[in-house]
């Protein structure tokens, strides 16, 4: 609600997805330490701007998983779940 701003949404811009608990979990098996900050955020690309419901969507993937999902423009653009990333 504070402290976070609305950004735009183009197709080919980056959104992390912080992984909450699993810092928690690999902590408690003993290898948060040894491990990067990169392996507690999953990145995101936008690949399309779609229409769903007559309502904008981003249609996003992940590359290293493959998964692609289709979330709301507006979702994305007041970073609730997903954090855009800085170029």
């Amino acid at each position: 609600m504070f402290g976070k701003k609305e950004v735009s949404v183009e197709v080919g811009d980056y959104f992390v997805e912080p992984l909450a608990g699993k810092k928690r979990i690999f902590r408690a098996l003993g290898i948060a330490e040894k491990a990067s900050a990169e392996a507690f955020v999953s990145t995101w690309q936008v690949t399309e701007i779609t229409q769903f419901n007559n309502l904008p969507h981003a249609r996003i993937i992940n590359s290293e998983s493959g998964i692609t999902r289709t979330i709301s423009v507006d979702t994305l653009a007041r970073q609730e779940n997903y954090l855009k990333q800085k170029a």
